[in-house]
């Protein structure tokens, strides 16, 4: 088992916004739906709300809109690095503000329950070297175009023996890659909050992808549509 996880939206909060969408949502196909809209995004991302972009002016407040009444996810993101963080699940994480900052949202065009959620917008800034790139199976380092530092594809993930972040939540230094300890995703997991789950860094020998649970490791099978639920199999049991 690695002590490393990487955090990302669960599959029921992904499968819930692209099944309201009416097809596919996020990043990869093109901009978030109605359901979810950050009306004034042309003004945070001129603030700095891309990633790799340094901030030069005050961050504005986010203005959410989330018109369906059902969604309660204590954890949603907007493309890639535009995290929505409800107050219970900041209060579960716990976070220094050394490593993580957190900037008020506009939500009173929402939906009721969405609204009580009380989301923020959590920019993490904590930076860990955890990387063994010796170890690892990557590309060449390569400097993009306007990159202060080389930038290095990961195909498998090698960390570091003496590896000993200073920080819960945090970015590697040589990959960029978005992670967390073991004690971060237990935690999370015990509060109940919905929303985050926590893959393996590194897929399996067949493109299994495996997630902490509080179960423990297990194996993601497939997506259930007739139930709304992600169908795994226990792969390791961990009290």
């Amino acid at each position: 088992m690695t002590d490393f996880w990487r955090p990302e939206r669960s599959s029921a909060v992904d499968h819930q916004l692209r099944l309201l969408a009416g097809g596919c949502c996020g990043e990869e196909s093109g901009p978030l739906p109605p359901l979810c809209e950050i009306l004034n995004l042309a003004d945070l991302e001129s603030a700095g709300y891309c990633a790799g972009r340094e901030r030069h002016t005050p961050f504005p407040v986010a203005r959410l809109k989330i018109t369906q009444e059902a969604f309660e996810a204590d954890y949603f993101d907007y493309g890639i690095v535009h995290r929505f963080v409800s107050e219970r699940l900041r209060e579960a994480m716990g976070l220094h503000a050394t490593g993580a900052r957190f900037f008020e949202v506009d939500a009173t065009m929402s939906a009721p329950l969405p609204r009580a959620k009380n989301y923020q917008v959590m920019e993490v800034s904590a930076v860990e070297d955890m990387l063994d790139l010796e170890r690892s199976e990557h590309e060449p380092p390569k400097r993009l175009p306007g990159a202060e530092r080389d930038s290095i594809f990961v195909m498998r993930y090698a960390f570091r023996a003496d590896a000993a972040p200073r920080h819960e939540l945090f970015y590697d230094r040589l990959s960029s890659a978005f992670l967390c300890t073991e004690a971060f995703a237990v935690r999370v997991l015990k509060s109940g909050c919905t929303g985050m789950s926590f893959a393996h860094p590194n897929r399996g020998p067949d493109g299994e992808v495996f997630y902490r649970t509080l179960r423990g490791v297990e194996e993601y099978v497939e997506w259930d549509a007739v139930n709304g639920v992600e169908v795994t199999k226990l792969v390791t049991g961990i009290n």
